[in-house]
């Protein structure tokens, strides 16, 4: 049954996902089709798996202890926040705290925690808006 409900809200979220990209109608000089396409095909291959899982339920699911249940709904909150938290404070001291709480959780010391989370969100802001010259949001760096 947990496989069936599962595949049931991937499917819903694929189908989400292609819904909310069909809205989407921005357009660049060099680039003809927009962003649509990459959230349709990820939607398309979310809701495509969540069918599989469905109808083609595995057997005996063993549910994880409630403390590693908390982790995980803590780190499902924690992206959303992130998500939510990007615009306002920026992409720079977002992605550093996440990085460093993800490290926190995988058994990381405080100070590498720290070290990590700055240097990884530098070097992907560097990827990013200097190699693929794509703008993400200053925030309160601005």
């Amino acid at each position: 049954m947990t496989d069936r409900v599962l595949g049931a809200v991937l499917v819903g979220l694929g189908l989400a996902a292609i819904v909310v990209a069909l809205g989407w109608d921005v357009r660049f000089q060099g680039d003809p089709v927009g962003p649509k396409p990459f959230p349709m095909l990820a939607g398309a291959l979310l809701a495509a798996s969540g069918a599989v899982v469905a109808l083609l339920p595995g057997g005996r699911v063993a549910w994880p202890a409630p403390r590693r249940l908390l982790v995980l709904m803590a780190a499902t909150a924690g992206l959303i926040a992130y998500a939510l938290a990007l615009r306002p404070i920026g992409f720079l001291p977002a992605t550093a705290i996440v990085l460093t709480a993800g490290a926190l959780v995988f058994g990381a010391s405080v100070g590498r925690a720290i070290v990590l989370g700055l240097a990884g969100a530098s070097v992907i802001w560097a990827l990013i808006e200097h190699g693929l010259d794509i703008p993400l949001p200053a925030g309160l760096l601005s």
